[in-house]
């Protein structure tokens, strides 16, 4: 038994120089470091062990380990002595903590002596805090990429490398009928043959390194019922692009067969009529952008309802209660489409006997239609992409800049590209124009 320090202070005699002192070692270990004779008494212990525990090593030394180190395992069943001492273990406690509540790792391995014999312990220890911190925030991350997958319609799981199941998102869940419980298991085992059997989307990927996009299957729910989805299986790296494993996305054609359905359903817009599936279109895209304040575009040939068109966008809009001012570019001459458009002042031309507001003006917080607008001349093409750009203009005759908030809604029959090949209408005045651009089909 070993009852003094200086039975084990020299370890080795280098040649040409001084023993080395077994004391100076565990001095220089940034861990702290404790050993411990089979009497479970302290031999020696170094200053970052000094540090922890706040025993001196002078009052440390030949004391009881448990009273000196002090943590929550000390004098119970899971202290790891018995099992270095008697059985020759490498015991490692993770995550326990000191009496003053310092989390610590302590490592335990029996201490032999040159004959193999084991004469003690020695326990090293690492004070855990900002480890914890750490995996506290990769909990917290965690938790936050689950909430946005959570989030996401359609279901995604994801497999490792050996196709086992390491997460399924909501969706996943609600379509597969699995919960957590299927993570850990192989995915051909408990996901059906059509997402990860042989011929699947998902051995695929994880066969042959490549991702399978859009493949459309069926599967059977518990229920008996067909869910039919599209699949999507793709490989994911780590940042020395070494392969992880798989991520599978699920999308339930369900929602998208019942939306066709009631888009085949849906009745007339606000009078405008058409059953051909190039309408429907158009009262599609009417749905999708009722509620932007961007500049739309409506052509289609003479007598197609592009008024008709305009006026319902502007009534299924979030302006509908404000002014919808038409204005037929093509039958105002020059001098007066202008006017008409901006406003005039007192004096401005022959005529002006009073100020005069203008259509944009009158149109402020609502919408302005500009009907034929393939027919402006070159200069109010000009004061017209002003207003498109600044939402501000200057009466005729006038010198005070005038700011609204209008929607524009323009239509022609006219083919503007070619006009503009030809020189005869702007090429930015038309890219502001064609915003959003509506096709009607001829009757």
């Amino acid at each position: 038994m070993l009852h003094d320090v200086t039975e084990v202070q020299q370890i080795a005699m280098p040649i040409s120089a001084e023993p080395l002192n077994v004391l100076d070692v565990l001095r220089s270990i940034p861990d702290s470091v404790l050993t411990i004779d089979e009497d479970r008494r302290l031999m020696a212990l170094n200053e970052p062990a000094r540090a922890l525990t706040g025993v001196e090593e002078v009052r440390a030394v030949r004391s009881e380990c448990g009273s000196v180190l002090r943590a929550e395992i000390c004098h119970t069943e899971r202290c790891p002595f018995d099992r270095a001492f008697l059985h020759g273990e490498t015991v490692t406690t993770f995550n326990i903590r000191t009496e003053d509540g310092t989390p610590i790792c302590i490592n335990t391995s029996p201490l032999r002596n040159e004959q193999g014999k084991t004469v003690g312990v020695v326990e090293t220890i690492r004070v855990v805090t900002h480890i914890n911190r750490l995996i506290e925030e990769l909990r917290e991350q965690r938790n936050r990429v689950q909430a946005v997958l959570d989030s996401i319609a359609e279901g995604v799981l994801t497999v490792d490398r050996e196709g086992r199941i390491t997460s399924l998102n909501r969706a996943a869940q609600r379509i597969l009928g699995c919960g957590d419980d299927a993570i850990g298991e192989a995915a051909a085992d408990r996901l059906p043959a059509e997402i990860a059997g042989p011929s699947s989307p998902l051995h695929e990927t994880l066969t042959a390194g490549r991702p399978v996009g859009n493949r459309e299957i069926a599967i059977v729910d518990g229920r008996g019922r067909t869910i039919p989805l599209s699949v999507h299986a793709g490989p994911f790296h780590d940042e020395a692009r070494g392969a992880l494993g798989a991520v599978c996305t699920l999308r339930d054609l369900r929602e998208i067969e019942r939306l066709a359905d009631e888009r085949r359903e849906r009745g007339p817009l606000l009078g405008i009529v058409g059953k051909h599936p190039r309408m429907r279109e158009v009262f599609d895209r009417v749905a999708m952008i009722k509620d932007s304040d961007s500049t739309v575009l409506i052509q289609g040939e003479s007598g197609t309802g592009k008024g008709l068109l305009a006026q319902a966008l502007h009534r299924v809009s979030p302006r509908h209660a404000k002014p919808f001012i038409k204005v037929s570019c093509a039958a105002l001459p020059e001098t007066l489409l202008e006017s008409e458009l901006f406003g005039h002042e007192r004096g401005a031309f022959t005529g002006a006997i009073r100020d005069r507001k203008g259509r944009f003006e009158l149109a402020d917080q609502g919408t302005i239609f500009l009907d034929e607008i393939g027919d402006l001349t070159p200069s109010v093409q000009v004061k017209l992409l002003r207003v498109l750009q600044e939402q501000e203009f200057e009466r005729v005759g006038g010198s005070d800049t005038i700011r609204v908030d209008v929607r524009v809604i323009a239509a022609t029959h006219r083919d503007l590209p070619g006009l503009m090949a030809e020189g005869k209408f702007r090429e930015d005045l038309y890219y502001r124009l064609n915003v959003i651009p509506v096709n009607i089909p001829a009757l």
